[in-house]
């Protein structure tokens, strides 16, 4: 069944269901397809932080839960770096406290010596981009360096020594280390985020 309209000359067919659509190449819709809109409420900087990725270990975190490692930018690194030089050029000559003569500079250890290796495994491609270090790495290199400047350096060179409070001032560095370095799971965003 066939009827004309007016205006321009379009055909309309009648069907079986009492439904008309244009006689046309098109297709009349299918009502089992469903489209999904997008919500009025849609916020794309909300969807950016409703993103998530993953860190050294495999552990699931928001994209905006943690800071970035910033690697030879690391405030803890420029600031061991600053006490190191500070110490072997200007304090230890002048002072003869044998805390600040040998255990001082072994504090920083850790904090100025792993992110290089870190930035070295970025360039590599063997680790995540500027996520931080994980608890795992820093007893990793922990152990390396106490094992290699304790055990193994005083067998070929003499006039070095070994001592273990050597250990202990490189394990407290490596736990300022991680607590720093892993902040934002113990300090409030707002101590931790840059603020605008």
């Amino acid at each position: 069944m066939t009827r004309s309209t007016s205006g321009p000359s379009v055909e309309l067919r009648l069907s079986a269901s009492g439904n008309q659509y244009p006689d046309t190449h098109l297709t009349p819709p299918n009502p089992h397809l469903q489209t999904h809109a997008r919500p009025q409420s849609y916020d794309p900087e909300d969807c950016h932080r409703r993103r998530r990725r993953v860190d050294h270990a495999g552990t699931p975190v928001k994209a905006r839960d943690t800071p970035r490692f910033r690697y030879l930018l690391d405030p803890l690194f420029l600031v061991g770096c600053t006490a190191y030089a500070l110490n072997r050029w200007l304090i230890k000559p002048q002072v003869g406290v044998e805390f600040i003569y040998y255990q001082f500079n072994d504090l920083w250890v850790i904090p100025c010596a792993l992110p290089p290796v870190l930035w070295l495994h970025r360039v590599l491609g063997l680790g995540a981009p500027q996520a931080m270090p994980t608890s795992g790495e820093i007893i990793f290199h922990l152990l390396l360096w106490s094992v290699f400047c304790e055990y193994i350096g005083p067998r070929f060179m003499p006039h070095s020594g070994s001592d273990w409070r050597d250990v202990l001032a490189y394990s407290a560095g490596a736990l300022v280390a991680g607590l720093w370095w892993h902040r934002h799971r113990w300090l409030p965003r707002r101590l931790w985020t840059p603020q605008p």
